[in-house]
């Protein structure tokens, strides 16, 4: 199962995998490496069953290949003066980009 953006909603999807136990593997995407190997070391170090589960952090959607299942989390916030409609408008363009990385490399997944 995968994870794409290490953000708030992503790190805490990521987190609530490993605490469910509904998969071995989780790999938590972020364009940022740096994040998302912060974000899968903290999901280490407060969960005390990861032993039992694997968080791999990546930037790269080629570690996405053989995921079952994507939980697609990217996207910016909403900044001081934008409204929704502008950020729909970013995010639509973002999706579009991540739509066809996903069917590069994991064409047959689901996507949530």
């Amino acid at each position: 199962m995968s994870v794409l953006g290490a953000g708030r909603v992503g790190s805490a999807v990521a987190n609530a995998l490993v605490l469910l136990r509904v998969c071995d593997l989780v790999v938590l995407y972020d364009h940022d490496l740096a994040h998302a190997e912060g974000q899968a070391w903290d999901i280490g170090d407060a969960v005390p069953l990861l032993s039992e589960m694997v968080v791999v952090p990546t930037a790269g959607y080629a570690d996405l290949d053989g995921s079952d299942v994507v939980v697609v989390t990217v996207g910016p916030t909403l900044a001081v003066g934008q409204t929704r409609l502008d950020l729909v408008r970013v995010n639509a363009g973002i999706i579009a980009g991540v739509v066809r990385e996903l069917d590069r490399v994991c064409p047959e997944a689901v996507v949530i």
